[in-house]
């Protein structure tokens, strides 16, 4: 290339180099500290990918899927962008744990949500009062929302029946609760 045709010159140093020959010389200098610095960027980056992967793969192993997910979703984006799409074939694989974790999560919640719209169900009716009953309806919502989100189509269709059933068993408490403030007025 230009660089060994440069160096191949050998110019005499007694005569004076042309304006040309000293501003390919500057040129080819500038452009060499530029692919120096561009390299050392990519090195850093990629470092900061390879520690962020740890990362991930730690919180994969810990079972925050939530977490890894938003991870993931950033790491893909990095790898992408990166020359060669840098560990973008290990982050592949690491997407298919998270979804195994999922499908995991899925099997050990899916009966506790079964159980949750059961129990919400034996409140439609059950005759208990309207402020007891606003207490046991909220203690299982909140019971669902401790189990986590759940992408699965079973998942969303507990969630269905379970905002059915836990509307069906406020609706005395509603009720109730609305006869009271309108007492008030």
């Amino acid at each position: 290339g230009v660089s060994n045709w440069l160096k191949q010159l050998n110019w005499p140093r007694e005569y004076v180099k042309p304006e040309s020959l000293i501003e390919a010389e500057n040129e080819l200098a500038r452009l060499e500290d530029t692919r120096e610095h561009q390299i050392l960027k990519e090195k850093r980056q990629r470092d900061e990918l390879d520690h962020r992967i740890e990362r991930l793969e730690k919180e994969i192993e810990s079972g925050n899927i939530k977490l890894a997910q938003k991870m993931f979703k950033d790491i893909q984006n990095q790898c992408q962008r990166l020359p060669g799409k840098y560990q973008l074939e290990h982050v592949t694989h690491l997407s298919a744990k998270i979804h195994e974790l999922q499908d995991w999560r899925g099997f050990a919640t899916d009966p506790k949500r079964e159980e949750i719209c059961k129990s919400m169900e034996a409140l439609i009716d059950s005759g208990d009062h309207p402020t007891d009953l606003a207490g046991k309806v909220k203690e299982l919502q909140k019971a669902w929302k401790d189990l986590g989100p759940s992408n699965s189509s079973r998942a969303q269709k507990q969630w269905l029946r379970f905002k059915d059933v836990a509307d069906r068993a406020y609706a005395p408490c509603k009720a109730y609760f609305q006869a009271q403030e309108h007492t008030r007025e």
